[in-house]
């Protein structure tokens, strides 16, 4: 895979001062980038004529059951290696994104502040499969992605704030590429789809946070996403077939706890020990197609019409434990996540959804400073 990424920005900022001599800005911008992707393969299969794989390289490829094999009645091939290579594993994709924006930064008084504007994005994505036979993936929208939000201060350490936002979210080339890989996690064939559209996120937020000492935060938000033409994961048949395809629609409500605290509470010795966490839930919901209902239906009489977005964990929490000492240049972090069961394949008809169970994961970095330079370990 070889990709070549030529990007360009430019910003203008422009500050003058409202009705009540508060700051505010007037804020312009372009953005254009130009992706070209080439993607090539070779691929290579062993086998044996009467002998299935079963996991263990060391009977498989044992000596006496390579190249031609004899016995007193016949000569017979044993393990072998063939070219599998095919067309339609090789692409070539370019994507060109032209965005314009426009934002102004007004407050109202001293405490209420508004920031509203919009951006403008056109996007044209192409991919291009080398087997003649397959069809080309193409996308082409203009999007105008609008954003408001209110700041408004109750109190010298504490804030609401109140936000609209609509947002986007493309297919990559490897979901737009007509062609088939074999995913080893799941042992799936992973499959592109050159119908793809791209995703309209409308995002609602409302916030309540409080500032302490420096660093120091309390958070609780309520938020709301509708999506439209999510792109999923969906098992097309017993084969084990996985293509990326469009749902029509789906929604997000959530809830968030956040919580960052120093430790010199406990002691002074601690002051510059600091952790913290966030916790948040999720329902989110996607309405069965009618023609997917019939068939789940078909086998289950009683199935639901809803179930819930596919990678979308019904919960997730974060929680961080960090010492930094700048006298000395030390720092420490210890990081752990978890996240809740969550839908990794959807099926369609009979066949079984697929889950991925709730996981933990726990990482560890440690960094020391002497004058200029810096030393780093991670686990």
């Amino acid at each position: 895979l070889s990709e070549d990424n030529r990007e360009f920005q430019f910003s203008l900022s422009l500050p003058f001062r409202q009705w009540q001599g508060l700051g505010s800005h007037l804020k312009s911008g372009f953005f254009g980038l130009n992706k070209r992707r080439n993607f090539r393969e070779s691929r290579y299969e062993f086998g044996q004529d009467d002998i299935n794989y079963h996991g263990k390289p060391e009977t498989f490829f044992n000596g006496d059951k390579v190249g031609i094999i004899s016995n007193e009645e016949q000569y017979r091939f044993g393990s072998y290696v063939q070219d599998g290579t095919q067309l339609s594993s090789n692409f070539d994709g370019e994507q060109q994104i032209y965005a314009g924006y426009g934002m102004l930064e007004l407050p109202i008084n001293h405490r209420l502040r508004l920031i509203a504007g919009a951006r403008y994005e056109a996007t044209r994505i192409d991919v291009s499969s080398i087997d003649p036979s397959k069809k080309n993936g193409y996308l082409s929208e203009n999007d105008l992605l609008p954003s408001f939000n209110a700041v408004y201060e109750l109190s010298p350490s504490i804030n609401l704030r109140a936000s609209y936002g609509r947002t986007l979210a493309r297919p990559t080339f490897r979901e737009l590429a007509p062609f088939a890989s074999f995913s080893f996690v799941g042992d799936f064939t992973l499959i592109g789809n050159a119908d793809l559209q791209r995703t309209l996120v409308d995002n609602l937020d409302l916030r309540w946070e409080h500032f302490g000492n420096s660093g120091e935060l309390y958070a609780v938000s309520f938020f709301y996403k509708d999506f439209q033409n999510p792109i999923e994961r969906v098992i097309l048949n017993v084969n084990g077939e996985v293509q990326y395809q469009n749902v029509a629609e789906a929604q997000v409500l959530g809830l968030e706890i956040e919580a960052r605290h120093g430790a010199s509470f406990i002691h002074r010795s601690l002051a510059n020990l600091q952790v913290g966490g966030n916790l948040s839930l999720f329902d989110s919901e996607v309405t069965i197609a009618p023609a997917e209902l019939t068939l789940r239906r078909a086998l289950i009489a009683n199935a639901p019409d809803r179930r819930p977005l596919q990678g979308q964990s019904p919960f997730l929490l974060n929680l961080d434990l960090g010492y930094d000492n700048f006298e000395t240049g030390m720092g420490v972090s210890l990081f752990y996540n978890l996240f809740g069961r969550r839908l990794d394949e959807v099926s369609l008809g009979g066949t079984p959804d697929v889950f991925e169970e709730a996981r933990g994961t726990m990482d560890m970095t440690f960094s020391q400073q002497w004058h200029s330079y810096k030393i780093k370990f991670k686990a």
